[in-house]
């Protein structure tokens, strides 16, 4: 890169070391072996910067820079292009430089040169590869339980209910364990509300008597839901964002067919029979 800047390199010899350079960067760093892409990127940019200014300072040598000041504006705009970081790129090639003459070209191509290769490259840098999926076909930002679906988790519900039914109806068909929610669904099995059973067994058992009350009139909105192939991090979030025991699985976002619930005991155990898995794998790696 000195040689370059500094006008030493040029023609056929630096076109053969950027074609090099390219080939055994590529090979390197997809292959997965050990290697870099940062100073390779600045070689590269300053080859083709410098290989590019030389053509042109040939062609007009009146109104054209030097090679070498290509070769410095050819780095910035291959940095921002592939880290996407087109402010880090004009500080650092000022930096080299010091030369405050060459910060507008710096500009245009480092700002040019990201949002081309962001259209390009839909929004990912060069090392969202190496930061993607890994030989399991796993993100390694991402923790392997984290990826699970909750398919596994999913149970019938307790307690589901017709819109419409008559709360003594209700009480009368509850069954005799433990239930903490009933679910209130429509002709189609569509979920559209639930309460919790607690509200009116109170009410009854202090006297207040309920007639002609459907179980719509002490039901609730369902706030949060879990949707089939829901991956065990994000079920995670959802609960973690309620105060429910157990929430329900409809088949899909905007079809809110229920499918059965899952608990948050239940969630929790898999996550750590997951996080516990993931880290025996390790350990034995």
């Amino acid at each position: 890169v000195s040689d370059i800047l500094n006008g030493e390199l040029t023609g056929w010899i630096l076109l053969l070391i950027l074609v090099a350079k390219v080939f055994s960067t590529a090979a390197t760093v997809g292959s997965g072996a050990v290697g870099g892409v940062f100073t390779p990127t600045l070689f590269v940019g300053a080859a083709i910067g410098a290989l590019v200014g030389s053509a042109l300072h040939v062609a007009l040598p009146h109104t054209t820079a030097s090679g070498s000041a290509y070769a410095l504006v050819g780095m910035g705009g291959f940095l921002a292009a592939t880290t996407h970081a087109p402010l880090m790129s004009i500080l650092m090639m000022f930096e080299m430089t010091l030369d405050y003459q060459v910060v507008l070209p710096l500009m245009l191509a480092c700002v040019t040169a990201h949002y081309t290769a962001k259209v390009y490259r839909h929004g990912q840098s060069i090392y969202h590869q190496a930061l993607g999926p890994n030989r399991d076909g796993h993100h390694i930002d991402q923790p392997v339980w984290h990826l699970q679906t909750i398919n596994a988790l999913i149970k019938p519900c307790n307690a589901v209910v017709k819109r419409g039914t008559p709360l003594q109806t209700v009480l009368n068909e509850l069954p005799k364990r433990a239930v903490d929610t009933i679910y209130v669904v429509d002709d189609d099995n569509e979920l559209v509300a639930w309460v919790n059973p607690h509200r009116f067994l109170n009410e009854t058992k202090s006297g207040r008597v309920l007639v002609d009350v459907t179980i719509d009139i002490v039901a609730d909105p369902v706030p949060l839901s879990l949707q089939t192939e829901m991956t065990l991090g994000v079920a995670l979030d959802v609960f973690l964002h309620s105060d429910a025991l157990t929430l329900p699985v409809t088949s899909g976002q905007w079809h809110q067919t229920l499918v059965g619930q899952v608990a948050r005991h239940d969630l929790l155990l898999a996550v750590q029979d997951q996080i516990a898995h993931q880290s025996n794998r390790s350990v034995t790696t």
